[in-house]
Formats: C-alpha cells, structure tokens, sequence
C-alpha cells in the first residue's frame, strides 16, 4: 500500500511540474521557463525538479513524456449515434482533465518543437482513434461512404477547441449537440 501511494504521490508531483512548465511556456515563451518559476508554479521544491531532471534543457526536452496520451480504442466502440455522443464527450473530458481545452488550443497555435511534440502527444492519438472508430462505421455502413472520416475528425476537435476558447468553458451538453449537428452529414441514409 505505501509503494501505491508513493507511486501516486510522484506521479501527481510529475504532473504538476509537467503542467507548470507548459502554463508558463504558453503565458510568458519558453525563455521564461527556469527551474526557479516551474518549482515556484508547481509548488515543489526546485530540489525536487533537480531530482528528476538534470536541468532546464533536460526538463523541456522530457516534460513532454507526461502529456503522452493512451486514448481509448474506439475502433472498437459499436458505430452508433449515442456512442459517437460517448467518444466525443470522453475526448472533451480528457483534455479537460489533462490539460484544460483552451491549453490545448494554444499549444496547436504556437510555434517550436517543444509546443509540437506535446501537441503532437496530446492530439494525435485521439484523432488516430477516432478516425478508427468513423472507419468502422463506414464500413459496417452506419456512416456515408466517402464522409471525409478526417474532416469529421478535425471539425469535431476545432469546434471543440473553437467553442472553449469563446466560451471560457465547455457546454455541459456540448457533445450532444455537436453529434446532432454532424449526425445528418455523416450518417448512412438507413439509420439517419
């Protein structure tokens, strides 16, 4: 049971670290990004970050590893109106609950390696898995042949991102009424 809570404590301490180093990267560029701000930021002691990295190069270069993302497969999600609902709500939570929706949106509008490779992290697998999920659909014929599976994908996670950004917040019912807007452009006749 220590081992377990030691475990979760260093993952939360590594978190913290990971998400104070990309606020004050977005907020300020990375110039502003030192051992002494992300330590500040995060809470921790700058012993702390010293213990995991080796410096400030070795911190941006790793921090990234924190956002990786493990979507969940859904390819294998029957292809169904109130599963699409399902996906897109599940993908909202996750970068609510990994980065905040409005941090992601930033990150794919800024520029340099370090912004690329955790956006590339944080958006990639959940546009690789939903477009599964879509391809399935097409193929067992829930979704229209030829619905452009990567277009769906990208107007779903831009409005999304589009939406936070206004909005300063997501719509509780937001994956609900973006699925009823898409649904009589991506459905198969049968089932729409």
């Amino acid at each position: 049971m220590v081992a377990d809570r030691g475990s979760r404590i260093r993952h939360e301490t590594d978190q913290k670290i990971a998400q104070a180093t990309l606020s004050i990267a977005l907020e300020s560029g990375l110039p502003a990004v030192t051992i002494e701000s992300v330590a500040a930021r995060a809470g921790v002691a700058k012993t702390t970050i010293y213990r995991r990295y080796r410096d400030r190069d070795d911190l941006l270069a790793r921090v990234g590893d924190h956002f990786l993302v493990f979507p969940p497969a859904y390819a294998q999600v029957p292809p169904t109106k109130q599963n699409l609902v399902t996906v897109v709500r599940t993908i909202q939570k996750g970068f609510e609950e990994r980065l905040g929706i409005k941090a992601v949106g930033l990150l794919l509008a800024s520029d340099g390696d370090f912004f690329r490779t955790i956006a590339e992290r944080v958006m990639h697998p959940e546009r690789r898995s939903l477009s599964g999920f879509f391809r399935r659909g097409v193929e067992e014929g829930v979704f229209r042949p030829g619905s452009e599976e990567h277009m769906t994908v990208e107007v779903i996670i831009g409005a999304m991102f589009v939406h936070a950004a206004l909005d300063g917040q997501m719509s509780p019912d937001w994956a609900e009424r973006m699925v009823e807007y898409l649904w009589p452009v991506i459905a198969a006749e049968e089932t729409a």
